[in-house]
């Protein structure tokens, strides 16, 4: 197994030599993202996939952290890399100073006027435009105009494989030249059952996304402000689950449709039921640091943990990690039971939230 050289992020009081969340330890190039929150340092070993494996992005959003790499991604020994935005939360971008009005050219050969501002790359095939405002998300926008995830990257490549590269009052492709949009449609009323899972005699209601577990016996209706995290935990099942049987969202929760029915139970399959501790007494002590640690706690967590978090409804690992003022990825690391994309945080149970 590969050894990575690792550090600490830098206090969060420190001053921002660039601008940035946390400062580098070591030089980085002056076009890494401002937003930049946690850095790795690159070695003489070190790749860009190491990167994005290590600290579960993808290599599309190292690039985009990281843009001094290049097409073919070469890395400095010795530079750091921004490998965290925002402290793991969606960036907010700022506006531009510009007016509201667009300023339009016309893409070569379609005939289309493109307004500005856009973000580079965006396909010269788009007919069909829409100027991102304050709360607006990927999974928003694509519901909206009836687009996939997979072609809304495609058209938007600058946003990034996990939205983290969405800007303020910019457009963004939502229509290209001979696209057809898969408009959902909502029914009249959500107590209508129009089919019948095959074999196993639970009727499900619509709409649901592709792809659904078919042996589904529980749905749940998307409402305004869900996320996939809220809804499992609601529901007392894993994310992981979650995804597992609506593989449609995304494996970052991407394309949650509003509107539409997801699955959040199959035939023989159990809710997590947590039952958080009476009283925050602890009951057992880590070795060797003489703090007492609660419990529950899932496996694996770090021993010489001095601070902990007790998990409740509507949590999220990159919420919790922000109110403790630690990033995710030093989240992730003090608990590793939770998976490296927050798929297992159990309700009830105690986290660590500093050493």
């Amino acid at each position: 197994m590969k050894t990575t050289t690792f550090l600490a992020a830098i206090a969060p009081f420190a001053p921002f030599t660039h601008g940035y969340l946390e400062d580098p330890p070591t030089t980085a190039a002056p076009d890494t993202v401002q937003d930049c929150s946690y850095w790795d340092i690159a070695t003489s070993r070190s790749t860009c996939a190491d990167f994005a494996t290590i600290w579960a992005i993808s290599l599309a959003d190292f690039v985009t952290y990281n843009p001094s790499v290049g097409t073919s991604c070469q890395l400095t020994v010795g530079n750091s890399y921004c490998v965290e935005r925002n402290f793991g939360n969606p960036p907010v971008a700022t506006s531009t100073s510009t007016s509201a009005k667009p300023t339009s050219t016309t893409s070569a050969g379609n005939g289309v006027s493109t307004p500005s501002p856009i973000q580079a790359g965006m396909t010269t095939n788009c007919n069909s435009f829409y100027l991102t405002k304050s709360g607006d998300d990927c999974a928003g926008i694509l519901s909206k105009f009836g687009v996939s995830l997979a072609q809304f990257y495609a058209w938007n490549p600058a946003v990034g494989s996990t939205c983290t590269g969405l800007w303020l009052d910019t457009y963004v492709c939502v229509g290209a030249i001979g696209f057809v949009t898969s408009t959902v449609t909502k029914t009249t009323t959500s107590a209508v059952v129009t089919t019948t899972a095959a074999g196993n005699g639970i009727s499900t209601p619509t709409p649901i996304q592709t792809g659904m577990a078919t042996n589904c016996n529980t749905f749940y209706l998307v409402k305004a402000n869900d996320e996939c995290g809220t809804i499992a935990s609601s529901k007392g099942i894993s994310l992981a689950n979650f995804y597992s049987w609506n593989p449609a969202v995304g494996s970052s929760c991407g394309s949650l449709w509003l509107d539409t029915y997801v699955c959040v139970n199959v035939i023989g399959g159990t809710t997590i039921v947590s039952t958080p501790t009476s009283t925050q007494k602890p009951t057992t002590t880590s070795a060797g640091n003489g703090i007492a640690t609660p419990t529950p706690i899932q496996a694996g967590m770090v021993t010489n943990c001095r601070t902990f978090h007790l998990v409740v409804s509507n949590d999220e690992c990159g919420t919790i990690a922000t109110k403790a003022g630690i990033t995710l990825a030093n989240f992730y690391t003090y608990n590793p039971g939770v998976g490296s994309s927050c798929g297992s945080l159990w309700l009830g149970y105690y986290v660590c939230i500093g050493l």
